[in-house]
């Protein structure tokens, strides 16, 4: 008789050296479940509604809660340096560096 409390392999419940079962892939405890359980199509899509939407009802409530920043963002005089950046047509990409070689 087996020794109810305790196994080799605690993630698949088996001894060492048990032989395995023809289909034990499909029947051991991580097996997806039968299609015909006791679960109606349509209350699995109700709860999974209720869940989605709990979900987003959190993420929603924590994006308008977001803290603030603690400092103020960066602002630079002149638009924004373009002239000590060397300007616009300087920082444009080179049509010649686009094209494949």
């Amino acid at each position: 008789m087996k020794d109810p409390r305790g196994w080799w392999d605690t993630q698949y419940r088996r001894n060492f050296g048990e032989t395995l079962h023809e289909q034990d892939e499909v029947l051991n405890m991580f097996s997806p479940d039968l299609p015909h359980a006791n679960i109606h199509p349509r209350t699995a899509l109700t709860q999974a509604s209720i869940a989605f939407t709990i979900i987003g009802g959190i993420m929603v409530f924590l994006g308008y809660n977001a803290p603030q920043m603690p400092a103020t963002r960066r602002a630079f005089p002149r638009d924004g340096l373009v002239d000590e950046l060397g300007g616009w047509q300087q920082n444009k990409a080179n049509p010649e560096s686009l094209e494949e070689h």
